[in-house]
């Protein structure tokens, strides 16, 4: 029996590039999200402050709750687009752009506390992905 040998890929490198960004942020997201859901302290200060009515309560445990869904959804297409890329697959290109979209619109809420970086690296993201485009297939 003849061996069948694996052939090297070359992979253009803005395409390597965009897809270990890609992976980086949802990785990276992936395990702020568990440090965030885990820690938890900052609500349970909150439930314990006299000053703050109830209502106040409600409304920033959901707006958080959606905002972690959110969060986590945009997590797992980052790393389906990551390795789809890595690939080479058109899918992965749209993803990477719906989930880079809904990221620049969550980072305009956040600009004040990351300074911008969120809003940024995704532009990024776009920028790339749109460069690498016609290597998809």
């Amino acid at each position: 029996m003849a061996r069948m040998k694996k052939r090297a890929v070359k992979r253009p490198l803005v395409l390597a590039i965009t897809s270990i960004l890609f992976l980086i942020g949802g990785i990276v997201s992936l395990i702020s999200l568990l440090i965030l859901m885990f820690s938890g302290s900052s609500l349970v200060s909150l439930f314990q402050n006299p000053d703050i009515a109830k209502e106040e309560i409600v409304i920033a445990t959901t707006f958080l709750l959606y905002f972690l869904i959110i969060s986590l959804i945009v997590a797992i297409l980052d790393i389906i687009a990551g390795v789809g890329l890595w690939k080479a697959r058109k899918y992965s290109g749209i993803i990477g752009l719906i989930s880079s979209i809904i990221s620049i619109l969550m980072a305009v809420f956040l600009i004040q506390v990351d300074f911008g970086f969120s809003l940024l690296y995704n532009l990024l993201e776009i920028v790339l992905l749109v460069k690498s485009w016609k290597y998809l297939s």
